[in-house]
């Protein structure tokens, strides 16, 4: 059996699915606010000045820093350690200041009291969730009735339409 398939797991875990080490950090404090994904989250979600946001998996927080031009405060959650850490690097201000919270742990286990957040978004990650059906759950529990929640993620190039 090749050793191909298991060296395209590992790279995808490193830089995909729990993100780690110098490789991770480095994609994801690469991605800049204007990655196509992001955007169509962002605009989706239609942002207002007195939402409060949260991210599921927000990576190295390009995201959330976007979302603080729009709203007041938003908050995240990312099950690899080694992506919180670069996302309060680049939101240290907003964490400072009381508008944004990051934390590590599982999505399926929002750390949130019920009813917080208008909207929310999951970019590229929920693919990824061991527990999706969970995950939906909390989402449900901690966005306020009337909440908006936008999922994005990555589906296969279809080829030209004949």
């Amino acid at each position: 059996m090749s050793q191909l398939p298991r060296c395209k797991d590992a790279l995808l875990d490193v830089v995909a699915r729990k993100p780690s080490g110098l490789l991770g950090r480095f994609v994801y404090s690469r991605l800049s606010g204007g990655d196509k994904p992001a955007q169509l989250a962002l605009e989706r979600l239609d942002l207002e000045p007195d939402d409060v946001h949260f991210a599921l998996g927000q990576g190295g927080g390009v995201l959330l820093r976007t979302a603080l031009e729009a709203v007041e405060r938003t908050a995240a959650i990312d099950h690899s350690p080694d992506m919180v850490e670069p996302a309060k690097q680049l939101n240290g201000e907003a964490l400072v200041g009381g508008r944004a919270e990051i934390v590590h742990g599982d999505a399926a286990w929002l750390p949130w009291p019920d009813d917080l957040f208008t909207c929310g978004a999951c970019v590229a990650t929920f693919l990824f969730f061991e527990e999706p059906t969970n995950v939906l759950h909390e989402v449900n529990r901690v966005l306020r009735p009337g909440g908006r929640f936008v999922i994005v993620t990555p589906a296969k190039k279809r080829g030209p339409r004949r």
